[in-house]
């Protein structure tokens, strides 16, 4: 089960960052500045290897990339797999966002969810697509 630990955040005229910690690792999760809930979607993220969740926040601007995308979303970054051998971390996308809406103590928008990623990151979207 994925469960909540604690969590920490900025904020940046009406965009809000929010870094969780959970038991499958760190989740950004960034809401952009005008972020309307009622018409919102979901975006998720996933890495590919040599890189964790928190470098690639931070390496590639991926709050910034996004932001440049005006998509009224909630944009989740989640940890994966940062070699071959390692095991994936979130078995369902159902377990990230249930952990996504505890961390945050409210519920989600109830879009479109669309899960995308970088190289090797198909080993988490297979698992959490099935």
């Amino acid at each position: 089960m994925c469960a909540f630990v604690g969590l920490v955040g900025t904020a940046a005229a009406d965009a809000h960052h929010v870094r969780l910690r959970t038991s499958h690792g760190p989740v950004h999760v960034w809401q952009p500045s005008g972020f309307d809930p009622d018409t919102a979607g979901i975006v998720v993220y996933v890495h590919g290897y040599y890189v964790s969740a928190d470098a690639a926040w931070r390496r590639h601007h991926l709050a910034a990339q996004f932001r440049e995308s005006g998509i009224n979303a909630l944009f989740v970054a989640c940890e994966a797999p940062r070699r071959p051998r390692q095991r994936v971390a979130w078995r369902t996308l159902a377990g990230l966002l249930r952990a996504v809406e505890r961390g945050l103590g409210h519920r989600l928008p109830e879009g479109e969810v669309v899960v995308v990623g970088h190289s090797a990151a198909h080993r988490t979207i297979t698992v959490v697509g099935t």
